[in-house]
């Protein structure tokens, strides 16, 4: 007597369970499903000029990174050319230090 008391208590509140937790589900899910924000007007015209200001920044900014590199080029350059023009001069002066030393044998570069 005492199991089937058991049984039944168990039978209920497993019974009673289940309709709480799908009371709990429908509850959950109307709120996630309810509409709970307003839906706000935004005027085309601000949004086209925030993006147009958005892309002229971004447009200034890669003017400004493509100067920068032309620059770091330019002086690349000029380093290299001051290099090339310094080791030409070397280069003349062993030539002329190896015409004073071997003055009659002719020098071939």
């Amino acid at each position: 007597m005492e199991k089937l008391k058991l049984f039944l208590f168990l039978l209920l509140s497993l019974i009673i369970s289940n309709t709480a937790d799908a009371q709990l589900k429908q509850a959950v899910l109307n709120i996630i499903n309810a509409d709970t924000t307003a839906e706000v007007g935004i005027d085309p015209v601000a949004v086209d000029s925030d993006k147009t200001a958005e892309m002229e920044k971004a447009l200034e900014e890669a003017r400004v990174n493509e100067m920068n590199l032309r620059l770091e080029m330019e002086v690349l350059r000029t380093q290299m050319h001051d290099l090339d023009s310094l080791e030409k001069d070397k280069q003349r002066q062993r030539i002329d230090s190896l015409r004073k030393i071997t003055a009659k044998i002719p020098v071939v570069v």
